[in-house]
């Protein structure tokens, strides 16, 4: 490790080592004893306005007696309210001061010129503590009334032998100051908590209440997740405790940016020595930047400067071993190095645009590169390119079909072992693709593996077309076996039993029919070849699709009456006939007609539309629709339907072969027209034949 990095380490351990001391061990202690003298000095202040606030009301108290004595000594009205006047104007707190007979409720009532002329005794019942044993008259009973934001006085006295109650109402609003806004340098609420619980506040608080004590409280409460620190004090007078509450976090971070500071102060320190160092080392790296200017030749296959030695104990054992390199490349470039670093480039370009996929692993099967094809076919599956052989066999999508005994190949001093497999690569429920895997591996004299070769050659088309073909010989065993096996039956009876004329002439009709369904399959099977070789051929002439069509749907009327199916023609009077070939025309109508018949329930009518319309382009078309309310097509099979051999899975119970509409979009497109086909699940399918009515011979 370079001097100037040892360096830079050891500062930065001790940096980090004093940073860690005074955060986690200094500071919580500091901290600690902030807190206990803040604490101490805001219970202070605290104390210092609730002795204000008591000393204020003692005094409303002293005045509301001296008031009684004066009532006691005059018993002048006109002399009690001159008195109330003058006290109203010592005491700006006093609103309301009102004297009622106990036993009669007749009271008179004195407001000052500043209060309210919302407020009304009776929104408020005085609590008013009972006469005292042995006659004597209680004290004043205090209340903060925090709804109306006034302090109630209140007692009974005796005046000339008759009960009265003395109440005396003061605007609490003049403690706001005293008691809710406190300056501590960070935000904090104070409230009141009276004696009914309730809450007195400039500004609503959700908080925990402290519990009820004759000393002040300290301590810290977990609110939804929130540490707050609480200082609570007793009102003896108002029998209510006045409490603080401010963030936890608030009180120390002071402490912290005190401390961020100090840190801030002993990394500036931790620079300043780095760079220094850096002053101080500059000289001791010359040595490397010279190495380094020595190895900026190799970039460009420049081998023959020798590099300069290198006292430095550090970078000696480097400097000899990169001599002894250069020295050897030079020899390799002698003997035209280029020429294999080119070979091996094109090999590699090759490798990376082959449409094989191609893979290269090392001693541990670990795959150390992979060409495009071989990526993309992982980006395909949605899956991550494997790490090492092992893992590739091991996932979901990917299933061993056959696996190949691997065989041994000497090329000496080369080992090679050849191992072939055939996998599948699942996508989806109905894709998969094919390959033939071969893994190469090559091993030195001594065993050793030293990596090798992973290649996959894509056999999905031939899968594909073996696939295909199996279906279609299925299709045609299936297709061909109910007719033969009536055929056969019928004869063996006619062979071997005695029969009527009459029942001989229905067998013969029978094996007849039998053998017309048989040819019919047969010329299917060779319009599909013919469809696949591309020779489907004839003579355009005059064909009257009108006649075409209602001769169609009355061959097909015994199929309609067993599902109950009716045909609805929606055929205009006239129709010109189209030039095509007439017996491509009937496959593509019966075909057509047929599949609306299959494919839907029973009770239910087939639309069959025919009509001439002239295109944008005064194209003038014929236009056959099969409207069938059956099925219905998912979106996803619009397409594919016209595929050979495809069929849809949900309807696979369906007898049918899967080539009927791809041969009926091949004699369309013969003939220039077109088929598209719109269909909802709902409600049915829809397949509409356009066809030009100028068309040349489809053998030209």
């Amino acid at each position: 490790m370079p001097l100037r990095t040892r360096f830079l380490l050891l500062l930065l351990f001790i940096f980090l080592s004093i940073s860690a001391i005074v955060w986690f061990v200094v500071r919580p202690s500091y901290e600690q004893a902030l807190l206990n003298e803040r604490t101490t000095i805001i219970t202070e202040n605290q104390r210092e306005r609730l002795d204000r606030l008591t000393s204020e009301t003692n005094s409303w108290i002293e005045m509301m007696f001296q008031y009684e004595q004066v009532l006691t000594r005059t018993g002048s009205i006109n002399q009690t309210e001159l008195l109330f006047r003058g006290y109203s104007a010592l005491f700006p707190a006093l609103e309301l001061l009102r004297l009622t007979e106990a036993d009669t409720g007749e009271y008179i009532e004195f407001r000052s010129q500043a209060s309210s002329t919302g407020l009304s005794f009776n929104q408020v019942a005085p609590f008013i503590e009972p006469m005292g044993a042995g006659g004597e008259e209680p004290q004043y009973a205090v209340q903060w009334l925090s709804e109306l934001g006034i302090i109630v006085l209140s007692r009974y006295l005796d005046l000339g032998g008759e009960l009265f109650l003395m109440t005396g109402f003061f605007d609490a609003s003049l403690f706001d100051n005293t008691l809710f806004k406190f300056n501590l340098g960070f935000p904090a609420t104070a409230v009141i908590w009276l004696k009914d619980n309730s809450l007195v506040a400039l500004n609503g608080l959700e908080a925990l209440q402290p519990q009820r004590s004759r000393l002040t409280i300290v301590e810290q409460q977990n609110y939804q997740g929130d540490i707050r620190m609480m200082i609570a004090t007793p009102v003896p007078l108002y029998e209510a405790q006045h409490a603080l509450y401010f963030a936890y976090d608030d009180l120390k971070s002071d402490v912290e940016k005190l401390f961020l500071q100090n840190l801030g102060l002993l990394l500036a320190a931790f620079f300043g020595i780095w760079i220094a160092s850096f002053v101080l080392l500059e000289q001791l790296t010359k040595p490397l930047r010279t190495f380094i200017t020595d190895l900026q030749p190799f970039s460009s296959f420049n081998f023959q400067k020798p590099l300069t030695p290198i006292s430095l104990p550090e970078l000696r054992e480097v400097s000899e071993t990169m001599e002894s390199i250069r020295q050897r490349l030079h020899r390799y470039q002698e003997i035209n190095v280029e020429k294999i670093i080119s070979s091996q480039q094109r090999i590699m370009t090759m490798t990376e645009h082959s449409s094989d996929l191609i893979a290269f692993f090392d001693g541990n099967n670990k795959f150390v590169s992979f060409n495009a094809r071989f990526k993309q076919l992982f980006e395909e599956l949605e899956t991550e390119l494997p790490d090492e052989i092992p893992s590739l066999f091991k996932l979901a999508n990917v299933r061993v079909l056959k696996e190949g005994l691997a065989r041994q190949e000497a090329d000496p001093p080369i080992e090679i072992q050849k191992r072939q497999l055939e996998i599948a690569f699942i996508m989806g429920e109905e894709k998969e693709y094919y390959f033939t895997a071969q893994v190469l591996r090559l091993y030195n004299e001594k065993g050793d593996a030293l990596g090798g070769q992973f290649m996959l050659y894509d056999l999905t088309s031939e899968r594909e077309l073996d696939r295909k073909r199996n279906e279609m010989i299925n299709i045609i065993v299936h297709e061909l076996k109910n007719p033969i096996t009536g055929i056969q039956g019928l004869i063996t009876i006619l062979r071997n039993e005695e029969l009527g004329e009459d029942d001989r002439k229905e067998f013969y009709k029978i094996i007849d029919d039998s053998a017309t369904d048989l040819f019919g399959i047969v010329q299917r099977f060779l319009q599909v070849a013919k469809l696949e070789s591309g020779g489907i051929q004839g003579e355009a002439e005059p064909v009257d699709m009108v006649a075409l069509v209602v001769k169609i749907t009355r061959d097909l009327e015994p199929t309609l009456r067993d599902k109950q199916v009716k045909f609805k023609t929606i055929i205009p009077e006239h129709i010109d006939p189209i030039h095509a070939v007439p017996d491509l025309m009937t496959d593509v109508v019966r075909n057509l007609l047929s599949n609306a018949v299959k494919y839907g329930p029973e009770n239910r009518t087939i639309d069959v539309g025919l009509s001439a319309e002239t295109s944008l382009e005064e194209t003038r078309h014929l236009v056959f629709s099969v409207t069938d309310y059956g099925f219905g097509i998912k979106d996803e099979y619009k397409d594919q339907i016209f595929k050979k051999f495809f069929r849809i899975k949900e309807y696979k119970s369906v007898q049918g072969t899967g080539l009927g509409l791809p041969y009926v979009k091949e004699i369309i497109e013969k003939h220039n027209g077109s088929i598209e086909v719109d269909s909802n699940e709902a409600i049915g399918s829809r397949f509409t034949v356009r066809l030009p009515y100028k068309i040349q011979n489809l053998s030209e």
